[in-house]
């Protein structure tokens, strides 16, 4: 999938906090590096339509893109009801939909928590039900809002692993956002580097991460050191 964003502006308050004049963000797996106050969540809402922005944002030359676009917050939302009926809000009630709640219940570790209170789920495990509620749903475009911050690391890498897994094999594509540039090493094909409401850097992931062009975005990987690249 093509996304062109062109002219787009984000107003709070008199205050424009995202100011992009022209980007296309490239298909696959992306990751959204930047300091608090960048404007990457400020991205993501624009790109579900629910912040009001000035521009025009299109999916495959279209202004919006119909069905498949889904997005999990920071915090997501649990419903009264147990795990199991949390994951059925997303779809019909049926049969072969129970077998995949089942099928993503496993997969996200929370197989043994179907019968519990969704209300009651820690941070991390409502994190988790949030993504496997989604995926149910068989997303074509995914938006993620630092969906790991919750997580311990198991959990962090199982998650990483299961997302990476619904990219290459089932034609999923996911923007996400990190302030963890070893993980969008880890899970990105691209980064695209956000500061003051601006794009101040992108390409391929390791190449922005390994050999960044630019003052912000080497003080944000000033910190981090990673592994060798063994490519050939």
């Amino acid at each position: 999938m093509n996304i062109r964003i062109r002219d787009m502006k984000v107003r709070f308050g008199g205050r424009c906090v995202l100011d992009i004049p022209d980007l296309a963000l490239t298909s696959g797996r992306i990751a959204i590096l930047g300091g608090n106050g960048a404007g990457k969540s400020t991205l993501l809402r624009t790109l579900t339509g629910f912040t009001a922005y000035e521009g025009s944002v299109e999916f495959d030359g279209r202004p919006s893109l119909q069905d498949g676009l889904f997005y999990l917050p920071q915090k997501p939302y649990m419903f009264r009801g147990t795990v199991q009926s949390n994951m059925l809000i997303t779809v019909q009630n049926s049969v072969e939909n129970v077998k995949l709640c089942e099928k993503w219940l496993i997969r996200t570790g929370l197989a043994h928590l179907s019968a519990s209170s969704a209300q009651s789920l820690s941070g991390g495990e409502a994190a988790r039900l949030a993504l496997a509620r989604i995926m149910i749903a068989n997303p074509r475009l995914l938006l993620l809002d630092e969906p790991f911050a919750a997580l311990d690391t198991s959990g962090r890498f199982t998650i990483e692993a299961l997302l990476g897994d619904c990219c290459r094999n089932d034609g999923m594509e996911m923007i996400f956002i990190t302030h963890n540039p070893a993980q969008a090493l880890r899970l990105a094909e691209y980064v695209y580097v956000l500061h003051d409401g601006c794009v101040v850097e992108y390409g391929r992931a390791d190449e922005v991460l390994r050999t960044p062009n630019t003052a912000e975005t080497k003080a944000i990987l000033a910190e981090w050191e990673f592994p060798p690249d063994t490519r050939n």
